[in-house]
């Protein structure tokens, strides 16, 4: 909340403008992601495909903190994929799977959640061990050979990932299909499940590989092909939200360009590609090369450098990334077939933050002599911030389970399964765990109030919804037992809910309350359920409008003769505040009449006051000089105790009897809100008279803290005005 107030001490105003100060009760409502299911887990997954073309699932950790926490034992439904690709297409933080295959003449695709985290989930779609999981889509057959199914950030627009879908005809030529949302959910976001064409494109080339990355500064990213099958080997990179232009390209008659990988080679910035490829002489001529995308002369250009780029024999065969140290540049590894006990699966990093751990002692590992180690990929299999190496062949899945320190066999876990040998990926399919039943769900953790004491708070509005299943539950709210300063409404409802929840601070003090407020069904699995609560009481305030009274008089040559003029100050701020006021003379106009000791006040200034137990103001100085001002108005009515009687008691302020040009101050109450109205009479300064000032005095009740926070004052002046375009600023110190 923010509370402006008219200043205690010192007024600098102009002398046509009045700031107008007004209080903002904050009461935004941010959302906020709902609280994740207890099976969230921050290790990822291997995803592969079985020799029988099912996707499967090999979860290593569960969730370690959870006693019970299942690990992911999906497989899909169907067999014959051949493609598969990770990507979160509901923009829920976690990822899911979109796969494609052969068909006859066609080829089909879809997308499948292995774990299912929000929205209705079917009873008839769940793991062994209890895991929901979903067929997001399946695409209708259409007629041609698949290649590859690519996911990535296609459409910058629209949150979470798209697809990219790659297939051949029956004479070679590429097509490329850009497959995005076609609508967004309640809580725009897509929901994974409606796909609509987004862009298409057919080449020339005999395109069979493709990866997408962020190799230019934002925007959506690019789609880099790969034709390896044609006469001239071509690897392209375009822009997909350009239209598919092209962004650069290589091309090579003598190499063949096999596979790339895209990422965070070099840690920073853009991402990078790692090219692989087979040229006719691979002990000097360049097998791997890394590429950054840079800019000259205002275009675009593929940037690799000697040190960035090496000549390899036998040739790589397959090329992946993995950042073993979670330092955030992943290092590049290959595997290759190799005829005697040569390394088959290599690691190279001699340009990022790795160099010193690798540069010397870069890592090449033997394996089997059968070279059929021929897939791989990196990923946090065991949540520890640092990617594990995972290798398949045909029969196996092979981690090495700490490369940053040992490549031994007795740092291996492996799983024994059939495998196509082709695909596996890894990622988190369970960052924010699965639905296992209705859960509470609100906009808001905590709930932050600011209440002038004395008053009761406007309505903060708490979302409550089951976020797991569709169902609506019914629920009670409580507020924390002892505290009936939290007010809620209704106590009983069905989600979605709107609780209203209100602060009564009439009986609070100044100070900060913590407190809490439960919500509980025995239908909901993370019942109940806690939102914090904390309220800061704040000194209650007087807002004045205008900030300064002030009469410009352009008659001045016949101001003995203009009738008393009668002007209005509206006093607003905390309802119900009791005040005291007084008109009293600036420093520089009067001896102050009435202080003990003057000068040492004058030069002080008034640095506070109060109400006393007679109902009169008492202003005081630094030096402990005061000065009391009779109000008339009973004592009872001080210190906010009877605000009914206080809000239909009228009366007339005190005037200092040097302010010989104010004849009346008086209020239609002695409570905010009221209206003050001061009547000047210029005819007693005489014409053309210079400028006069006074300080009307407010004194407020204890709610509104102590001295000097509940003394305000309020500039009131005069002055004869011959020329309307040029005014002074005026600076009164009080």
């Amino acid at each position: 909340m923010c509370i402006t107030t008219p200043p205690r001490r010192r007024a600098t105003f102009w002398l046509l403008a009045a700031l107008l100060l007004t209080q903002f009760l904050g009461m935004a409502l941010t959302p906020q992601t709902a609280q994740a299911a207890v099976s969230a887990e921050p290790s990822e997954e291997i995803v592969y495909i079985g020799e029988d073309g099912v996707i499967r699932i090999w979860d290593l950790e569960g969730n370690p903190a959870i006693e019970g926490s299942p690990t992911i034992d999906w497989s899909s439904p169907s067999g014959g994929w051949q493609y598969a690709a990770l990507g979160d297409f509901n923009n829920d933080t976690d990822l899911e799977i979109a796969a494609l295959r052969a068909d006859g003449d066609n080829f089909i695709w879809a997308v499948f959640d292995p774990v299912v985290a929000r929205g209705a989930t079917n009873p008839d779609r769940k793991t062994p061990n209890g895991i929901p999981w979903d067929i997001y889509y399946e695409a209708p057959a259409e007629r041609g050979i698949p290649k590859r199914i690519i996911a990535g950030n296609f459409d910058d627009g629209i949150p979470g990932d798209e697809l990219a879908i790659l297939w051949q005809d029956t004479n070679g030529r590429s097509y490329v299909r850009i497959m995005k949302a076609a609508s967004l959910g309640p809580d725009g976001k897509p929901t994974g499940r409606d796909w609509q064409i987004h862009v298409e494109k057919s080449f020339d080339q005999r395109y069979s590989f493709g990866a997408a990355g962020q190799m230019t500064e934002g925007g959506a990213d690019e789609l880099i092909l790969l034709d390896k099958d044609s006469a001239r080997s071509r690897m392209d990179i375009f822009r997909v939200d350009a239209d598919f232009a092209t962004l650069e390209a290589k091309s090579s008659t003598s190499a063949e360009l096999r596979e790339v990988a895209v990422g965070q080679i070099i840690i920073g910035g853009k991402e990078e590609i790692a090219l692989i490829r087979s040229t006719p002489n691979s002990t000097t001529e360049k097998t791997l090369i890394i590429y950054e995308m840079r800019e000259e002369a205002g275009a675009p250009i593929l940037y690799d450098d000697d040190k960035w780029s090496w000549a390899f024999a036998p040739k790589p065969e397959t090329v992946f990334l993995a950042d073993i140290t979670g330092n955030g540049d992943q290092e590049v590894w290959f595997l290759r077939k190799h005829s005697g006990d040569g390394a088959r699966l290599i690691m190279r990093d001699v340009w990022g933050d790795d160099r010193k751990l690798f540069e010397d002692k870069p890592i090449e590992k033997s394996l089997d002599k059968d070279n059929g180690w021929l897939a791989g990929t990196g990923g946090d299999v065991d949540g520890d911030g640092k990617d594990e190496v995972i290798i398949m062949r045909d029969n196996r899945i092979r981690v090495y389970t700490r490369p940053d320190t040992s490549m031994s066999d007795d740092t291996i876990v492996e799983l024994p399964t059939s495998t196509n040998r082709e695909t596996v990926l890894a990622g988190n399919l369970d960052a924010i765990g699965f639905i296992e039943g209705p859960s509470f769900g609100v906009n808001m953790a905590k709930i932050e109030a600011a209440v002038p004491t004395g008053t009761v708070s406007g309505n903060y509005v708490l979302r409550v919804e089951n976020i797991s299943t569709p169902d609506p539950v019914t629920f009670n709210v409580f507020p924390e037992a002892g505290k009936p300063w939290i007010k809620v409404n209704p106590t009983i409802a069905t989600t979605p809910a709107n609780i209203n929840v209100s602060f009564d601070a009439t009986k609070l003090k100044v100070g900060t309350y913590t407190g809490s407020i439960t919500l509980s069904s025995g239908s909901m699995l993370n019942s109940p359920f806690t939102v914090a609560v904390e309220l800061t009481v704040q000194p209650a305030t007087i807002q004045t409008q205008p900030n300064a009274v002030s009469y410009l008089n352009f008659s001045c040559s016949d101001a003995v003769s203009q009738e008393p003029l009668t002007l209005t100050l509206r006093v607003g701020g905390t309802a119900g505040l009791n005040y005291r006021a007084a008109l009293i003379g600036v420093p520089a106009e009067t001896a102050a009449a009435g202080l003990d000791n003057a000068p040492a006040l004058v030069d002080a200034g008034i640095t506070g006051g109060e109400i006393n137990s007679a109902g009169d103001i008492v202003l005081y100085d630094a030096q402990g000089n005061t000065r009391t001002i009779p109000t008339g108005i009973p004592a009872g009515l001080a210190s906010g105790g009877d605000v009914s009687a206080s809000a239909v008691l009228s009366t007339a302020w005190p005037i200092d009897p040097a302010i010989n040009w104010v004849t009346s101050v008086s209020s239609d109450k002695t409570s905010v809100p009221s209206d003050i109205q001061i009547v000047i009479d210029p005819s007693a300064l005489g014409n053309n008279y210079k400028l006069t000032q006074a300080v009307l005095v407010l004194v407020a009740d204890t709610r509104a803290g102590t001295p000097p926070d509940n003394v305000f004052v309020v500039p009131v002046f005069t002055m004869c005005v011959s020329d309307r375009a040029l005014l002074p600023m005026i600076q009164a110190s009080l």
